[in-house]
């Protein structure tokens, strides 16, 4: 299936011999300009990329402070650990997708993402692909609270389906 997407979503390759780099530079905060409440409340629809969702987890804002990507997403992100820029309310943060592990996800940065958009169990993140090439998604933050007896019978994991509440 990840040929079905190679030419629409080509991944860059800068590295040695083709293959792809990670920096080894810490992970930063790329860029920052103040928010002001219009820009927070202002709601931007989907663009039309390829976006993932997920409901905030335990295991995304304490340790191992990391995000799971789902498997169906998967086949249009490279086999390989690659740099990956998440921008958020006109911030961008740097982080490493290891790609190469069973467990394919975001992780080396992702605290600080986490941390800096405050970012709470039950919350809702779209993750939209907006730059294949460059491995640039567009994040938006949802602020929902879960009910404590429906988080805690969860055990902290992440669904891909909603979670129903009577």
């Amino acid at each position: 299936m990840a040929d079905d997407h190679a030419d629409q979503y080509p991944v860059a390759n800068n590295g040695k011999n083709g293959e792809s780099s990670v920096g080894s530079h810490a992970p930063q905060l790329i860029q920052t300009e103040p928010i002001t409440p219009a820009v927070q409340d202002e709601a931007v629809p989907l663009s039309g990329s390829p976006y993932f969702t997920c409901i905030v987890s335990k295991s995304q804002t304490q340790s191992p402070f990391q995000l799971a990507v789902p498997r169906r997403f998967c086949s249009l992100l490279p086999s390989e650990s690659v740099s990956v820029f998440l921008s958020c309310e006109r911030r961008t943060w740097e982080m490493r997708y290891c790609g190469s592990s069973s467990l394919k996800r975001f992780d080396r940065g992702w605290k600080k993402f986490a941390i800096d958009n405050n970012l709470k169990i039950g919350d809702g993140c779209v993750f939209e692909l907006t730059d294949h090439k460059n491995m640039k998604f567009q994040v938006r933050i949802l602020r929902g609270e879960i009910p404590s007896p429906v988080v805690d019978s969860a055990g902290g994991q992440s669904y891909d389906t909603p979670i129903m509440i009577d």
